[in-house]
């Protein structure tokens, strides 16, 4: 209807305009002009909608591609959100370069993306994945160098938008079969570079996708630098505890020299002591075997007469009973010597009474109660008016055998209590600790140190029961061999020493007590600095208390010292359990 009244108004117009003219009115002509402007409008009208509606179809579609646009950018940012705290989970730079490659790849539809990271130890930068590139770039490259400058997404194609590329970036695009460069840069310097490779619909890559990767540089820096840092974190705190260890090696091993040094400065002084304590029972075993021999060689000539001793019936019988009190002779108990003489007067009258020889009574007494066979003493003189001096000599040749054999058993036992005690002592490769029983290593050691305490010391111990404890006894032996030292050289070797070991109740406490002039109170606190000594040159380096110091707080234990005019109490406390020791 519009149209109609509008190609009248203007039918109208054209009709007066033609009168305004001088133009005769023509009906025809004018129906004629009307039909026309009248198509002229409708062909208008038609355009003019036509335009209206395109241009409404247009922002309609605009509309949806922008609501695409934005839902894909807020898809985008919430996976790369879950992405980035996915990577802080990972503490591997390696892992974090596989996790980028995968997320970039998914997210632009290009494979064989590559990530190039600073590698310490060669010096170079190299692909996280040897299998597609096994290239190496130095961080002197003019590329790299160049790349330090500019921390942007570089494009393959942008070259010409740069006033100095570096004259290898064809080369370095080329090499990677790379569209896309993205730079990691942390402090002005490149710790890596994202390689991309084109698409695979072989579209360029948009300014959107260029604003996504910036997104994802920034999160991949975080992530990549964190992970190098906690890596190097994690290798110079291997290198620390490395050297810490070594260091305490050191340490360990120069105390354990010093010790050692000091340990056998003592078993210098106890030398002599030893051989003494050991040549006495070898002189013993030497005596013994050559008696040994004689009685033996006695019973070989004498034979026949032994064998026709043993036939006879009665003869026989008490022969068992004498040599069965000959092998228990060890446990039998000695004469008092106020008493033999009465015993040897009452055994001579009984001896004469049987008839026996003269000249066969002094023998027969001083043998039966010099070796203490008073229990048959009946049965030996019964067998001598018997047998007379053969029978005697036979008697005391055996007793003889089965004595020397005792006296030669005591004498290994003797030997071995020492070279066991010496062995305990001196045991230098003993350096783990062990359980072990306190009391024994103190016994030990004064087993070592015995010659030393026999002339003049008056020794006495007081032991309770007490746990074992986890300790390092070679250490703690030389403890108590250089406070046992001391008090012996303070007490002037003639006075009096007191161990005391009891239990506490988180402690084993061991006191060493000697009866000496006591230490004066104003060096009291300096008798553990290493090398301080108040003994003569040539009688001490003055390293032991120091040293003793340090064994007893290596165990976690306690050492302190009471001192006073007449006595002086050195106590250590060693605890039952050490305590874990945490960094």
């Amino acid at each position: 209807g519009t149209t109609i009244v509008l190609a009248i108004l203007q039918t109208t117009f054209l009709f007066f305009y033609k009168r305004y003219l001088g133009v005769r009115f023509n009906f025809q002509e004018t129906i004629f002009e009307f039909g026309v402007i009248l198509l002229l409008n409708y062909i208008l009208a038609f355009l003019v909608n036509l335009v209206k509606r395109r241009s409404f179809e247009d922002k309609i579609l605009h509309i949806k591609k922008s609501e695409e646009e934005k839902s894909k950018s807020l898809h985008f940012f919430s996976s790369l959100d879950e992405f980035k705290n996915s990577l802080l989970a990972q503490n591997n730079p390696i892992k974090v370069c596989y996790a980028i490659d995968d997320f970039i790849e998914k997210v632009f539809d290009s494979n064989n993306s590559r990530i190039f990271i600073w590698a310490e130890r060669k010096g170079v930068f190299i692909c996280h994945r040897e299998e597609i590139s096994n290239s190496e770039y130095h961080v002197y490259d003019p590329f790299f160098l160049w790349l330090a400058d500019h921390d942007e997404v570089i494009s393959r194609k942008n070259k010409e938008l740069y006033k100095d590329p570096p004259e290898n970036w064809d080369k370095i695009f080329k090499s990677e079969n790379a569209e896309i460069i993205v730079p990691l840069i942390m402090n002005l310097s490149v710790i890596g570079v994202i390689f991309i490779q084109q698409k695979n619909n072989n579209q360029e890559f948009t300014k959107e996708e260029i604003e996504k990767l910036n997104e994802i540089k920034s999160v991949t820096m975080m992530s990549l630098s964190n992970a190098i840092f906690y890596e190097k974190m994690i290798s110079l705190t291997e290198n620390l505890e490395k050297l810490v260890k070594e260091r305490t090696r050191e340490l360990e091993e120069t105390q354990s020299q010093l010790i050692l040094s000091e340990k056998m400065a003592s078993l210098g002084v106890m030398v002599a002591g030893i051989a003494h304590e050991i040549n006495t029972p070898s002189g013993v075993i030497s005596n013994s075997e050559e008696i040994l021999t004689n009685n033996l060689n006695y019973i070989i000539n004498h034979l026949d007469y032994f064998v026709e001793v043993v036939q006879k019936a009665n003869s026989k019988d008490s022969l068992d009973k004498v040599i069965e009190n000959f092998v228990k002779e060890v446990n039998l108990k000695g004469v008092d010597s106020r008493q033999k003489f009465k015993i040897r007067k009452l055994l001579r009258e009984k001896i004469k009474e049987q008839g026996i020889d003269d000249a066969l009574v002094d023998d027969l007494s001083n043998f039966i109660i010099d070796r203490n066979y008073l229990e048959i003493e009946d049965l030996l003189i019964s067998m001598v008016a018997e047998g007379g001096k053969d029978i005697l000599e036979l008697l005391k040749n055996l007793s003889g055998i089965f004595r020397n054999l005792h006296h030669i058993k005591y004498a290994i036992k003797n030997i071995i209590r020492i070279v066991r005690a010496l062995k305990y002592y001196s045991h230098l490769d003993q350096a783990e600790e062990e359980e072990s029983n306190i009391i024994e290593g103190i016994e030990n050691t004064l087993i070592i140190m015995g010659n030393q305490l026999k002339h003049g010391i008056e020794l006495t111990k007081s032991y309770e029961d007490i746990p074992l404890i986890r300790c390092n006894p070679d250490q703690l032996n030389q403890v108590w061999t250089n406070i046992i030292q001391n008090a012996i050289h303070a007490t002037g070797g003639e006075g009096k020493i007191h161990i005391n070991v009891f239990p506490m109740e988180k402690d084993v406490a061991i006191e060493i007590i000697d009866n000496g002039p006591g230490i004066p109170l104003e060096i009291q606190e300096k008798i553990w600095d290493p090398f301080f000594t108040t003994k003569d040159q040539g009688q001490g380096t003055g390293l032991g208390l120091g040293i003793v110091k340090g064994i007893i707080e290596k165990h976690s234990g306690k050492i302190s010292v009471n001192s006073k005019p007449g006595q002086t109490k050195f106590s250590v406390h060693l605890p039952i359990k050490k305590p874990i020791i945490t960094s």
